[in-house]
């Protein structure tokens, strides 16, 4: 079997900015050309055993043309002097080839195994070059120019299993790579990296009885870091903001734990779950920031050690008397990581603790209805202390005048704890109206937020 796909694309926008009288007009021209080959060859040798061979190339160009018309960035460049436009233009083109066998084999209790051994090779070439222009003069700042060539060799085994015992089933995943990471800036010599990962996964699944489940997991992930981690020098990638990479060839790895619990079926009066879920992000890309009043500049740093512990309950109850669907919903997520603002190191420690409910309605009559409030409260900690509360509801009247004619109302509230007191509460309606004059045609009306 053979699948080729070609896709060109073309998207110009154009803003307009009025501040104080200062007009700002802003022009981004973006292309995408991808040229995508793929075949594949399967043979099922046996009644519970298969072998499929893939082979794929991909290549990609993605070119961006960029103006402003104000320059913002008298700090960044004090030694220059007018200048009227900032322009940048940049490209990433990307390569990638890969071969993959993968054998399956499944018994008839649903025991699985499954191999898969292969190789691909990925090129990326990120170029960008930021300029400040005038009417006589055009500077193109050193710092602000890249040229990156990232080439990436993974020969990798991957293995799979699912084994029932019982009411147990046991399934594991082991995966091999063996890299081979070559990068580039400009004329310099490339570095050479050979990285070998062992990504281990084993999952658990205890089926109690047909109401009452129970799993477990556990996972490790290492992964290879991608161009727009690795570039040395600043590309604008906002109005006012430039981002740039490590410059230098790194790889990030990661931990998780997950248990949860499940009580009832989808089709059961009363259902819950529960999970709890615990992720040490060994080594990952945080951020050194500068932030100015007319820009910010974004350098990702390598850190170690974040950390994240989210859990979550959910209940559903259905009321046949009253022919209404009850929801109960409670989550939080805790984290703590590192960064650094302005040449201040900071711990940052963040907490969410989400609870909320909803009623549906399911009448055999013309009206039914459905409504939903839930609360979230933030808390962040990084040298100060900042909390806050925030609250979305919403309403959905649906009202079947006949069987061609139905009307639906709905409303939503949004408070951001935030925000000051006389800015902080948005209200929204939408109306929709439906008339179908059979199964072929129908007329609707539709009216958007018309509380503005």
């Amino acid at each position: 079997k053979y699948t080729g796909k070609y896709n060109k694309t073309r998207e110009d926008t154009k803003t307009n900015l009025d501040f104080n009288e200062e007009f700002t007009t802003e022009f981004l021209e973006e292309r995408n050309e991808l040229i995508d080959h793929k075949a594949v060859y399967s043979n099922k040798f046996e009644e519970n055993k298969a072998l499929v061979l893939t082979g794929r190339f991909i290549e990609e160009l993605k070119p961006q043309n960029y103006r402003v018309s104000q320059f913002f960035f008298e700090d960044l460049f004090p030694e220059i002097g007018e200048i009227s436009d900032v322009s940048q233009i940049s490209k990433n083109k990307m390569q990638f080839a890969g071969i993959e066998g993968h054998l399956f084999s499944k018994t008839e209790i649903g025991n699985l195994l499954e191999l898969k051994a292969g190789y691909t090779f990925r090129k990326d070439n990120l170029t960008s070059q930021l300029f400040l222009e005038d009417e006589n003069v055009v500077i193109a700042p050193e710092k602000y120019s890249n040229n990156t060539i990232y080439k990436t060799n993974d020969l990798y085994f991957t293995s799979k299993f699912v084994q029932k015992i019982n009411k147990l089933s046991i399934i594991g995943n082991l995966d091999f790579h063996q890299f081979h990471n070559q990068l580039a800036f400009g004329d310099e010599e490339s570095s050479i990296d050979s990285p070998f990962f062992v990504n281990p996964n084993l999952k658990l699944e205890w089926r109690i009885n047909s109401k009452n489940k129970v799993h477990s997991s556990y996972s490790y992930n290492a992964t290879n870091a991608n161009i727009l981690d690795l570039h040395n020098n600043f590309i604008l990638t906002g109005y006012r903001s430039f981002s740039r990479g490590i410059g230098a060839m790194d790889q990030t790895d990661a931990s998780s734990f997950n248990i949860g619990y499940k009580l009832g079926n989808w089709d059961n009066l009363f259902s819950a779950t529960t999970s709890l879920n615990y992720s040490n992000s060994h080594n990952y890309f945080s951020n050194n920031l500068i932030i100015d009043p007319n820009f910010s500049l974004d350098s990702k740093i390598l850190i170690k050690n974040k950390i994240m512990l989210m859990g979550d309950v959910n209940i559903d109850r259905y009321f046949p008397k009253y022919s209404t669907n009850v929801k109960l919903n409670l989550s939080f997520v805790k984290s703590e990581y590192e960064n650094i603002v302005n040449d201040v190191s900071r711990n940052v420690q963040f907490g969410n603790y989400n609870y909320g409910m909803e009623f549906r309605s399911g009448f055999t009559g013309m009206f039914n209805f459905n409504f939903g409030t839930s609360w979230k409260y933030n808390k962040i900690i990084s040298g100060i202390e900042t909390s806050f509360t925030d609250n979305v509801s919403f309403l959905t009247l649906n009202f079947m005048a006949n069987e061609h004619l139905n009307f639906e109302i709905e409303s939503e509230r949004y408070l951001y704890g935030n925000l000051s007191k006389n800015k902080n509460e948005y209200y929204f309606l939408d109306f929709n109206a439906t008339y179908s004059l059979n199964k072929k045609l129908s007329f609707s009306l539709h009216g958007k937020n018309l509380f503005k």
